[in-house]
Protein backbone atom coordinates (compact mmCIF):
# COMPACT_ATOMS: atom_id res chain seq x y z
CA UNK A 1 0.00 0.00 0.00
CA UNK A 2 2.55 2.26 0.55
CA UNK A 3 4.57 1.92 -2.55
CA UNK A 4 1.03 2.17 -4.29
CA UNK A 5 0.74 5.29 -2.18
CA UNK A 6 3.81 6.65 -3.38
CA UNK A 7 3.49 5.45 -7.29
CA UNK A 8 0.33 7.57 -6.89
CA UNK A 9 1.82 10.74 -6.05
CA UNK A 10 4.41 10.42 -8.39
CA UNK A 11 1.77 10.19 -10.98
CA UNK A 12 -0.03 13.10 -10.04
CA UNK A 13 2.99 15.02 -9.55
CA UNK A 14 4.24 14.21 -13.31
CA UNK A 15 0.31 15.40 -14.63
CA UNK A 16 0.39 18.86 -12.94
CA UNK A 17 3.73 19.24 -14.99
CA UNK A 18 2.34 18.14 -17.81
CA UNK A 19 3.93 14.78 -18.13
CA UNK A 20 1.49 12.75 -19.28
CA UNK A 21 3.23 9.83 -20.96
CA UNK A 22 5.06 9.60 -17.26
CA UNK A 23 1.86 9.65 -15.41
CA UNK A 24 0.27 7.21 -17.50
CA UNK A 25 2.74 4.93 -17.15
CA UNK A 26 2.41 4.91 -13.48
CA UNK A 27 -1.27 4.77 -13.33
CA UNK A 28 -0.90 1.65 -15.76
CA UNK A 29 1.88 0.16 -13.30
CA UNK A 30 -1.06 0.23 -10.57
CA UNK A 31 -3.35 -0.97 -12.82
CA UNK A 32 -1.35 -4.21 -13.04
CA UNK A 33 -1.64 -5.43 -9.99
CA UNK A 34 -5.21 -3.58 -9.06
CA UNK A 35 -6.96 -3.44 -12.00
CA UNK A 36 -9.92 -1.73 -9.72
CA UNK A 37 -7.62 1.10 -8.39
CA UNK A 38 -10.35 4.27 -8.46
CA UNK A 39 -7.72 6.51 -8.04
CA UNK A 40 -5.68 5.47 -10.90
CA UNK A 41 -8.58 5.35 -13.14
CA UNK A 42 -9.10 8.95 -12.60
CA UNK A 43 -5.80 9.85 -13.14
CA UNK A 44 -5.69 8.20 -16.97
CA UNK A 45 -9.16 9.64 -17.11
CA UNK A 46 -6.92 13.00 -16.78
CA UNK A 47 -4.28 11.90 -19.12
CA UNK A 48 -6.98 10.60 -21.60
CA UNK A 49 -8.63 14.60 -21.41
CA UNK A 50 -4.81 16.13 -21.55
CA UNK A 51 -4.25 14.08 -25.02
CA UNK A 52 -7.92 14.68 -25.99
CA UNK A 53 -9.02 11.24 -26.18
CA UNK A 54 -12.28 11.71 -24.95
CA UNK A 55 -14.05 8.53 -25.68
CA UNK A 56 -11.32 6.88 -23.57
CA UNK A 57 -11.54 9.40 -20.68
CA UNK A 58 -15.39 8.51 -20.35
CA UNK A 59 -14.82 4.94 -20.49
CA UNK A 60 -11.93 5.26 -17.75
CA UNK A 61 -14.31 7.24 -15.68
CA UNK A 62 -17.21 4.64 -15.61
CA UNK A 63 -15.39 2.57 -14.80
CA UNK A 64 -13.58 4.78 -11.72
CA UNK A 65 -17.24 5.02 -11.13
CA UNK A 66 -18.35 1.14 -10.89
CA UNK A 67 -15.40 0.91 -8.42
CA UNK A 68 -16.59 3.73 -6.27
CA UNK A 69 -20.12 5.24 -6.54
CA UNK A 70 -19.15 7.84 -4.66
CA UNK A 71 -15.99 9.00 -6.04
CA UNK A 72 -16.94 12.55 -6.45
CA UNK A 73 -14.02 13.37 -8.76
CA UNK A 74 -14.95 10.28 -10.72
CA UNK A 75 -18.26 11.40 -11.76
CA UNK A 76 -17.66 14.49 -12.30
CA UNK A 77 -14.69 13.70 -14.61
CA UNK A 78 -17.15 11.17 -16.82
CA UNK A 79 -19.39 14.57 -17.30
CA UNK A 80 -16.38 16.93 -18.32
CA UNK A 81 -15.65 13.58 -20.73
CA UNK A 82 -19.26 13.90 -22.01
CA UNK A 83 -18.65 18.02 -22.79
CA UNK A 84 -15.82 16.98 -24.48
CA UNK A 85 -17.87 14.39 -26.85
CA UNK A 86 -20.05 17.27 -27.45
CA UNK A 87 -22.88 16.55 -25.01
CA UNK A 88 -22.73 19.89 -24.05
CA UNK A 89 -26.81 20.32 -22.84
CA UNK A 90 -26.36 17.24 -20.79
CA UNK A 91 -23.33 17.90 -19.50
CA UNK A 92 -24.50 21.50 -18.37
CA UNK A 93 -27.52 19.97 -16.53
CA UNK A 94 -25.30 16.98 -14.57
CA UNK A 95 -22.50 19.53 -13.26
CA UNK A 96 -25.30 21.69 -11.99
CA UNK A 97 -26.91 18.38 -9.84
CA UNK A 98 -24.09 17.26 -8.72
CA UNK A 99 -22.81 21.29 -7.92
CA UNK A 100 -25.73 21.37 -5.78
CA UNK A 101 -25.63 18.26 -4.61
CA UNK A 102 -21.67 18.55 -2.81
CA UNK A 103 -21.85 22.55 -2.06
CA UNK A 104 -18.28 21.97 -0.59
CA UNK A 105 -16.44 20.58 -4.03
CA UNK A 106 -14.58 23.37 -5.51
CA UNK A 107 -13.98 21.06 -8.51
CA UNK A 108 -18.00 20.48 -9.49
CA UNK A 109 -18.70 24.28 -8.78
CA UNK A 110 -15.67 25.59 -11.04
CA UNK A 111 -17.03 23.21 -13.94
CA UNK A 112 -20.28 24.26 -13.19
CA UNK A 113 -19.89 27.74 -13.47
CA UNK A 114 -17.41 26.80 -16.51
CA UNK A 115 -20.30 24.97 -18.16
CA UNK A 116 -23.08 27.74 -17.99
CA UNK A 117 -20.76 30.49 -18.63
CA UNK A 118 -19.51 28.80 -22.16
CA UNK A 119 -23.48 27.67 -23.07
CA UNK A 120 -24.18 32.00 -22.36
CA UNK A 121 -26.03 31.92 -19.20
CA UNK A 122 -23.33 33.75 -17.39
CA UNK A 123 -25.84 35.00 -14.31
CA UNK A 124 -26.62 31.27 -13.49
CA UNK A 125 -22.54 30.87 -13.43
CA UNK A 126 -21.55 33.31 -11.25
CA UNK A 127 -22.88 31.83 -7.96
CA UNK A 128 -20.76 28.74 -9.15
CA UNK A 129 -17.53 30.46 -9.50
CA UNK A 130 -17.66 32.55 -6.57
CA UNK A 131 -18.30 29.27 -4.19
CA UNK A 132 -15.07 27.76 -6.47
CA UNK A 133 -13.07 30.80 -5.81
CA UNK A 134 -13.71 30.66 -1.76
CA UNK A 135 -13.24 26.59 -1.95
CA UNK A 136 -9.97 26.50 -3.87
CA UNK A 137 -6.57 25.98 -2.30
CA UNK A 138 -4.06 26.56 -5.13
CA UNK A 139 -3.22 29.78 -5.30
CA UNK A 140 -2.85 29.62 -9.49
CA UNK A 141 -5.93 27.44 -9.91
CA UNK A 142 -7.77 30.47 -8.01
CA UNK A 143 -6.29 32.90 -10.27
CA UNK A 144 -7.86 31.04 -13.48
CA UNK A 145 -10.95 31.22 -11.75
CA UNK A 146 -11.07 35.21 -11.04
CA UNK A 147 -10.27 35.65 -14.34
CA UNK A 148 -12.89 33.20 -15.70
CA UNK A 149 -15.42 34.89 -13.52
CA UNK A 150 -13.92 38.43 -14.77
CA UNK A 151 -14.50 37.13 -18.27
CA UNK A 152 -17.92 36.69 -17.13
CA UNK A 153 -19.05 39.71 -15.68
CA UNK A 154 -17.63 41.96 -19.15
CA UNK A 155 -19.73 39.74 -20.66
CA UNK A 156 -22.38 40.93 -18.78
CA UNK A 157 -21.44 44.60 -18.60
CA UNK A 158 -20.61 44.30 -14.95
CA UNK A 159 -17.28 45.64 -16.07
CA UNK A 160 -16.61 47.08 -12.18
CA UNK A 161 -16.75 44.06 -10.70
CA UNK A 162 -14.67 42.38 -13.55
CA UNK A 163 -12.03 44.58 -12.91
CA UNK A 164 -12.39 44.38 -9.56
CA UNK A 165 -11.66 40.07 -10.00
CA UNK A 166 -9.16 40.53 -12.59
CA UNK A 167 -7.31 42.62 -9.99
CA UNK A 168 -7.51 40.26 -7.96
CA UNK A 169 -6.34 37.59 -9.42
CA UNK A 170 -3.27 39.64 -10.35
CA UNK A 171 -2.74 40.35 -6.53
CA UNK A 172 -2.76 37.17 -5.77
CA UNK A 173 -0.29 35.46 -8.45
CA UNK A 174 1.25 38.48 -9.51
CA UNK A 175 3.82 35.99 -11.51
CA UNK A 176 0.84 34.95 -14.02
CA UNK A 177 0.27 36.86 -17.27
CA UNK A 178 -3.15 35.41 -17.96
CA UNK A 179 -4.72 37.75 -14.59
CA UNK A 180 -3.31 41.04 -16.48
CA UNK A 181 -4.74 39.96 -19.82
CA UNK A 182 -8.24 39.61 -18.23
CA UNK A 183 -7.61 42.84 -16.26
CA UNK A 184 -6.15 44.90 -19.53
CA UNK A 185 -9.53 43.11 -21.50
CA UNK A 186 -11.77 44.74 -19.29
CA UNK A 187 -9.80 48.21 -19.04
CA UNK A 188 -10.04 48.06 -22.81
CA UNK A 189 -14.02 46.94 -22.96
CA UNK A 190 -15.00 50.10 -20.74
CA UNK A 191 -13.16 52.59 -23.10
CA UNK A 192 -10.10 52.94 -21.56
CA UNK A 193 -7.45 51.96 -23.22
CA UNK A 194 -4.86 53.85 -21.62
CA UNK A 195 -5.35 52.00 -18.59
CA UNK A 196 -5.35 49.03 -20.42
CA UNK A 197 -1.62 49.62 -21.63
CA UNK A 198 -0.55 50.64 -17.86
CA UNK A 199 -1.63 47.26 -17.04
CA UNK A 200 0.47 45.71 -19.47
CA UNK A 201 3.32 47.91 -18.95
CA UNK A 202 2.88 46.43 -15.27
CA UNK A 203 3.10 42.99 -16.32
CA UNK A 204 6.24 43.43 -18.46
CA UNK A 205 8.02 44.59 -15.41
CA UNK A 206 6.85 41.70 -13.44
CA UNK A 207 6.06 38.30 -15.68
CA UNK A 208 9.09 36.77 -17.42
CA UNK A 209 10.95 39.02 -17.45
CA UNK A 210 8.90 40.89 -20.20
CA UNK A 211 9.52 37.82 -22.52
CA UNK A 212 5.81 36.33 -22.28
CA UNK A 213 4.60 36.77 -26.18
CA UNK A 214 0.78 36.81 -25.12
CA UNK A 215 1.30 40.08 -23.58
CA UNK A 216 3.16 41.50 -26.09
CA UNK A 217 0.77 40.65 -28.54
CA UNK A 218 -2.60 41.94 -26.90
CA UNK A 219 -0.43 45.63 -25.79
CA UNK A 220 -0.35 45.35 -30.22
CA UNK A 221 -3.83 44.90 -30.33
CA UNK A 222 -4.29 48.28 -27.85
CA UNK A 223 -1.57 50.08 -29.53
CA UNK A 224 -3.56 49.15 -33.16
CA UNK A 225 -6.67 50.36 -31.86
CA UNK A 226 -5.38 53.50 -30.47
CA UNK A 227 -4.22 54.35 -34.23
CA UNK A 228 0.00 54.10 -32.95
CA UNK A 229 0.40 51.65 -35.66
CA UNK A 230 3.96 51.64 -35.46
CA UNK A 231 4.24 51.22 -31.95
CA UNK A 232 1.74 48.25 -32.77
CA UNK A 233 3.95 46.79 -35.43
CA UNK A 234 7.04 46.99 -33.03
CA UNK A 235 5.34 45.19 -30.11
CA UNK A 236 3.96 42.48 -32.56
CA UNK A 237 7.38 41.92 -33.57
CA UNK A 238 8.29 40.93 -30.94
CA UNK A 239 5.75 38.94 -29.33
CA UNK A 240 7.08 36.68 -32.93
CA UNK A 241 10.48 37.09 -31.53
CA UNK A 242 9.33 35.31 -28.56
CA UNK A 243 7.39 32.56 -30.16
CA UNK A 244 9.06 32.05 -33.14
CA UNK A 245 6.64 29.35 -34.22
CA UNK A 246 2.90 30.75 -33.35
CA UNK A 247 1.51 30.82 -36.77
CA UNK A 248 -1.01 33.17 -35.49
CA UNK A 249 1.37 36.16 -33.93
CA UNK A 250 3.14 35.97 -37.60
CA UNK A 251 -0.46 36.52 -39.17
CA UNK A 252 -1.01 39.37 -36.34
CA UNK A 253 2.03 40.95 -37.47
CA UNK A 254 0.98 40.40 -40.93
CA UNK A 255 -2.54 42.30 -40.17
CA UNK A 256 -1.07 45.25 -38.76
CA UNK A 257 2.17 45.71 -41.25
CA UNK A 258 -0.63 45.62 -44.09
CA UNK A 259 -2.53 48.40 -41.92
CA UNK A 260 0.85 50.14 -41.79
CA UNK A 261 1.30 50.54 -45.33
CA UNK A 262 3.88 47.95 -45.20
CA UNK A 263 3.17 45.60 -48.09
CA UNK A 264 6.45 43.82 -48.41
CA UNK A 265 6.42 43.08 -44.92
CA UNK A 266 3.23 41.73 -44.45
CA UNK A 267 3.65 39.49 -47.36
CA UNK A 268 6.79 37.97 -45.86
CA UNK A 269 4.91 37.64 -42.11
CA UNK A 270 1.68 35.70 -44.23
CA UNK A 271 4.08 33.58 -45.74
CA UNK A 272 5.78 32.71 -42.58
CA UNK A 273 2.18 31.85 -41.17
CA UNK A 274 1.78 29.67 -43.72
CA UNK A 275 5.02 27.61 -43.61
CA UNK A 276 3.90 26.93 -39.85
CA UNK A 277 0.13 26.10 -40.40
CA UNK A 278 -0.11 24.57 -43.93
CA UNK A 279 -3.74 23.88 -43.33
CA UNK A 280 -5.06 27.15 -42.30
CA UNK A 281 -6.98 29.45 -44.87
CA UNK A 282 -6.27 32.62 -42.88
CA UNK A 283 -2.42 33.36 -44.13
CA UNK A 284 -3.62 32.80 -47.93
CA UNK A 285 -6.78 35.09 -47.19
CA UNK A 286 -4.10 37.25 -45.64
CA UNK A 287 -1.79 37.31 -48.69
CA UNK A 288 -4.85 38.08 -51.06
CA UNK A 289 -5.41 41.51 -48.93
CA UNK A 290 -2.11 42.39 -49.76
CA UNK A 291 -1.91 41.55 -52.82
CA UNK A 292 -5.39 43.55 -53.69
CA UNK A 293 -3.78 46.15 -51.20
CA UNK A 294 -0.30 46.31 -53.98
CA UNK A 295 -2.91 45.72 -56.73
CA UNK A 296 -1.72 42.47 -57.91
CA UNK A 297 -5.31 41.33 -59.36
CA UNK A 298 -3.50 37.98 -60.45
CA UNK A 299 -2.02 36.98 -57.42
CA UNK A 300 -5.14 37.97 -54.79
CA UNK A 301 -6.97 35.75 -57.32
CA UNK A 302 -4.43 32.57 -56.80
CA UNK A 303 -4.36 33.60 -53.13
CA UNK A 304 -8.43 33.65 -52.43
CA UNK A 305 -8.95 30.48 -53.92
CA UNK A 306 -6.34 28.53 -51.87
CA UNK A 307 -8.29 30.11 -48.62
CA UNK A 308 -11.93 29.20 -50.02
CA UNK A 309 -10.42 25.71 -50.57
CA UNK A 310 -9.18 25.49 -47.25
CA UNK A 311 -11.98 26.77 -45.80
CA UNK A 312 -14.97 25.95 -47.93
CA UNK A 313 -17.53 26.76 -44.87
CA UNK A 314 -15.95 30.40 -44.53
CA UNK A 315 -17.79 33.00 -46.13
CA UNK A 316 -15.07 35.81 -46.38
CA UNK A 317 -12.77 34.44 -48.77
CA UNK A 318 -15.17 33.23 -51.13
CA UNK A 319 -16.22 36.91 -50.61
CA UNK A 320 -12.89 38.71 -51.42
CA UNK A 321 -12.62 36.12 -54.52
CA UNK A 322 -15.73 37.61 -55.68
CA UNK A 323 -14.68 40.45 -55.80
CA UNK A 324 -10.97 40.43 -57.16
CA UNK A 325 -13.11 38.91 -60.27
CA UNK A 326 -15.72 41.42 -60.63
CA UNK A 327 -12.64 43.47 -60.71
CA UNK A 328 -11.04 41.82 -63.37
CA UNK A 329 -14.43 42.48 -65.19
CA UNK A 330 -14.60 40.11 -68.88
CA UNK A 331 -18.51 38.47 -68.84
CA UNK A 332 -17.20 35.36 -67.37
CA UNK A 333 -15.02 36.77 -64.81
CA UNK A 334 -18.72 38.78 -64.20
CA UNK A 335 -20.68 35.44 -63.57
CA UNK A 336 -18.19 33.83 -61.91
CA UNK A 337 -18.15 36.50 -59.53
CA UNK A 338 -22.14 36.56 -59.30
CA UNK A 339 -21.79 32.62 -58.35
CA UNK A 340 -19.54 33.37 -55.56
CA UNK A 341 -21.11 35.87 -54.31
CA UNK A 342 -24.67 33.85 -54.29
CA UNK A 343 -22.47 31.37 -52.29
CA UNK A 344 -20.76 33.63 -49.93
CA UNK A 345 -24.39 34.85 -49.10
CA UNK A 346 -25.58 31.30 -48.45
CA UNK A 347 -22.96 30.72 -46.09
CA UNK A 348 -22.88 34.26 -44.16
CA UNK A 349 -26.33 33.70 -43.35
CA UNK A 350 -29.13 36.44 -43.16
CA UNK A 351 -27.46 39.05 -40.75
CA UNK A 352 -24.37 39.79 -43.06
CA UNK A 353 -25.27 42.35 -45.69
CA UNK A 354 -21.88 42.47 -47.46
CA UNK A 355 -22.16 39.45 -49.36
CA UNK A 356 -25.69 40.00 -50.66
CA UNK A 357 -24.79 44.08 -51.49
CA UNK A 358 -21.83 42.55 -53.68
CA UNK A 359 -23.89 40.09 -55.80
CA UNK A 360 -25.91 43.03 -56.06
CA UNK A 361 -23.63 44.56 -58.37
CA UNK A 362 -22.19 41.53 -59.85
CA UNK A 363 -26.12 41.38 -61.34
CA UNK A 364 -26.49 45.19 -61.94
CA UNK A 365 -23.08 44.12 -63.93
CA UNK A 366 -25.04 41.17 -65.92
CA UNK A 367 -27.99 43.76 -66.71
CA UNK A 368 -30.08 41.07 -64.61
CA UNK A 369 -31.64 44.06 -63.24
CA UNK A 370 -35.29 43.08 -61.66
CA UNK A 371 -33.14 40.21 -59.61
CA UNK A 372 -30.55 43.59 -58.23
CA UNK A 373 -33.34 45.16 -57.81
CA UNK A 374 -34.97 42.60 -55.65
CA UNK A 375 -32.00 41.80 -53.65
CA UNK A 376 -31.37 45.57 -52.71
CA UNK A 377 -34.92 45.81 -51.65
CA UNK A 378 -34.07 43.50 -49.54
CA UNK A 379 -30.78 44.72 -48.46
CA UNK A 380 -32.56 48.19 -47.49
CA UNK A 381 -35.92 46.72 -45.13
CA UNK A 382 -33.53 45.33 -43.12
CA UNK A 383 -30.69 47.29 -40.15
CA UNK A 384 -27.67 48.51 -42.16
CA UNK A 385 -25.03 50.57 -41.30
CA UNK A 386 -25.34 54.12 -43.08
CA UNK A 387 -22.76 53.69 -45.66
CA UNK A 388 -24.02 50.57 -46.76
CA UNK A 389 -27.37 51.73 -47.05
CA UNK A 390 -26.27 54.84 -48.99
CA UNK A 391 -24.32 52.66 -51.18
CA UNK A 392 -27.06 50.24 -51.84
CA UNK A 393 -30.04 53.38 -52.52
CA UNK A 394 -27.55 54.41 -54.89
CA UNK A 395 -26.93 50.99 -56.95
CA UNK A 396 -30.70 51.44 -57.27
CA UNK A 397 -30.74 55.06 -58.15
CA UNK A 398 -28.47 53.69 -61.32
CA UNK A 399 -30.83 50.83 -62.42
CA UNK A 400 -32.63 51.50 -65.06
CA UNK A 401 -36.66 52.61 -64.37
Amino acid sequence: MEHEAAVLRIARQDLARGQAERAREQYEQILQTDPRNPEALVGLTYVALATGAAEEARSLAEQAVKAQPDYLEAQILKVVAGEALGDRDEAVAQMSVLAQAHPDSCLAAYHAGRLLAASGRGEEALPFLRRAVDRVDQVGRRCDILNLMGYVLQDLDQLGDAIRAHRRAVEIFPSSCKGYEGLADACARGGDLDAALAVLDEALAKVAEGDHPALWQKQAELLAAKGELPAAVASAERACERLPDGAQGWLNLASLRLLAGDTTGAEQAAKRASELDPTAWQPHFQRGMICDAAAQGNQAEVAYRKAADLAPDRWEPTNNLGLVMLAHGSPADVFEAEQLFRRATELAGPTESQPRFNRARALARLQQHAECRQVCDELLAGDLPDELRQRVQALVGELPK
